[in-house]
């Protein structure tokens, strides 16, 4: 995925690392709690060679694999528990019998028929046409990418950069009418809001504690800032902070914005929902103007 050899990246991170300003959203409390997030015990490269390896749903006819790949929806949940779950770093910090593990499991598997109906809207906005019906419901491997960047610890900030821009680069730069990047972007909005909040409140219509939490009222309230328009409009608004006046730009230009207008926020999930959050009341300031 990288151009520039982990090994290389590791030296120059153990001195250099990027430190990151933390974001809050008010509306953390009512999402899925971060305690019970079994991938964060995973780096960003373990997280991503799982979603990486995974066989494609057709055969390109290449023998190179690569995130544009589709892969079937219903292979994510066995993935989750035949790969990830099993992994030694998860194995040692949870009880498969606890109710933390059992939601958790519950919330993913309940979490990618939502990215799918995403995938079409936001295939129908970069592409301007309604996208090929299949017989089973798949997406790009590109989707679920932004949950590797999410939700993965232990991993340098500068690397999260470094990895982020080799994904989406050609030959060395990221241009910015690039589909890559509006659909990476796209889900890195649409996971840690909509889709998170229609999957816990779909876990919430099934378990009364949680209910109790994120009532249909408060679900409805915090549903209106996290439309999947919003986190189409979000893709503009970052475009612009991140590329300026310039049509494409190189890593060390990427580097620096990204750092210099704290867009690495994208990489934490209260981040992204503050983004939206802000968004959101730009809006309402400029309706009742």
């Amino acid at each position: 995925l990288c151009s520039v050899s982990l090994n290389e990246i590791d030296k120059e991170l153990i001195v250099t690392d990027l430190v990151f300003e933390n974001f809050k959203s008010k509306n953390d409390q009512y999402f899925f709690p971060s305690r019970n997030n079994f991938l964060s015990y995973l780096n960003i490269s373990e997280l991503l060679q799982f979603i990486y390896s995974i066989f494609p749903e057709e055969e390109s006819g290449s023998s190179q694999k690569s995130y544009w790949d589709e892969v079937a929806v219903h292979k994510f949940p066995i993935l989750l528990k035949n790969k990830i779950m099993m992994h030694p770093l998860v194995v040692n910090h949870c009880d498969q019998d606890s109710s933390d593990y059992k939601t958790f499991v519950n919330f993913f598997n309940k979490l990618f028929p939502y990215a799918y109906k995403n995938y079409k809207k936001i295939y129908k906005e970069v592409f301007g046409e309604r996208m090929k019906h299949h017989s089973i419901e798949r997406i790009p491997k590109l989707c679920l990418l932004p949950l590797a960047f999410q939700n993965c610890g232990n991993t340098f900030n500068k690397m999260k950069l470094n990895v982020m821009f080799n994904i989406l680069c050609d030959e060395g730069l990221i241009s910015k009418d690039s589909n890559d990047l509006k659909i990476f972007l796209y889900f890195s909005f649409v996971i840690p809001t909509n889709i998170y909040l229609l999957t816990w409140n779909e876990i919430a219509e099934e378990q009364e504690e949680i209910r109790e939490k994120l009532s249909e009222d408060k679900f409805l309230k915090i549903y209106s800032a996290y439309e999947t328009k919003d986190s189409i409009d979000a893709i503009d608004v970052y475009i612009e902070k991140l590329f300026g006046d310039e049509s494409s730009i190189n890593y060390p230009t990427f580097e620096k914005s990204m750092v210099d207008n704290k867009l690495y926020l994208i990489f934490n999930e209260s981040g992204t929902r503050h983004f939206l959050d802000n968004l959101d009341k730009k809006h309402r300031q400029e309706e009742n103007e």
